[in-house]
């Protein structure tokens, strides 16, 4: 019998700014019933306590639900000297209809069964919604995984650029949400320049050698690079449509290497 592969998965989307809303989400935080609204078959809140954040150094801490990511957006750019481009803008309309890219958001991940497995290992975890998994606790291989992931998205795109890393392990895959401001070494908003996307071919050889560079990194927790949405005919998503299309459709072996392979490379944006 054959086995199959266990695919990397990075979903990379282009933000204007970070709400408090999505903060909120990443941080787990409640806020005028939110939190309670966010709870689905994706999520237990059982498994909160065991979500973690990485941080300079690849330090890993509790999440630290006191900052949010806005804030520390600002405390970053005021530290470096740096000026949002989108601080004009007074609402979130104008703000997404005249503003820059200013974050990065990626989601890094890998076929389901893979991350439970670094994640939970031989500990019984209940996926029925409703559930009470309080006593299970992160492993360590999940750990080490996600800090060389933080190093190499450090290595990438610069530490210092680096707003928010935080590893999700109370949703039904486990994953990571790394969030990174496109500043340049010149301390310069600049996407084009960060992402290598001058044009579009350019762009898509950098996310080539993104996946490239990342496989090599994941090799040595059993994930594999998929192939070119070229080849597979795969459309973009958003994250949120990204994530409910994977649920559903990893529940065999065969439709997770399937989409996996389909979610592995990004679509151009322009600049």
């Amino acid at each position: 019998i054959t086995m199959a592969k266990n695919y990397q998965v990075a979903d990379l989307k282009a933000d204007k700014g970070m709400t408090t809303a999505r903060s909120n989400e990443h941080l787990r935080i409640a806020t005028n019933g939110a939190y309670s609204r966010f709870i689905s078959v994706n999520f237990d809140p059982s498994r909160v306590d065991i979500n973690f954040e990485v941080t300079k150094g690849g330090r890993i801490i509790p999440v630290n639900k006191q900052e949010s990511i806005p804030l520390r957006i600002k405390r970053n750019l005021k530290k470096r000297g740096i000026k949002d481009p989108n601080e004009k803008f007074k609402t979130r309309k104008e703000r997404e209809e005249k503003g820059r890219r200013t974050i990065a958001s990626f989601v890094l991940m890998g076929s389901r069964e893979r991350m439970r497995e670094m994640a939970f290992g031989n500990q019984q975890v209940n996926w029925q919604r409703g559930s009470d998994n309080s006593h299970v606790v992160c492993q360590e291989e999940f750990k080490r995984w996600a800090q060389d992931m933080y190093k190499f998205m450090a290595d990438k795109f610069g530490e210092e650029n680096i707003v928010a890393f935080v590893a999700h392990l109370d949703e039904t895959t486990p994953h990571i949400h790394c969030s990174v401001l496109p500043i340049t070494k010149e301390n310069k908003f600049s996407w084009k320049q960060a992402f290598h996307g001058e044009t579009k071919e350019s762009y898509i050889r950098e996310m080539y050698r993104f996946n490239d560079e990342l496989a090599a990194v994941n090799e040595k927790y059993g994930l594999h690079r998929g192939e070119s949405t070229q080849k597979t005919g795969a459309r973009h998503r958003s994250t949120e449509q990204y994530r409910d299309w994977l649920d559903s459709i990893v529940r065999q072996n065969e439709e997770i290497v399937e989409a996996c392979k389909k979610a592995n490379i990004y679509d151009f944006i322009e600049a």
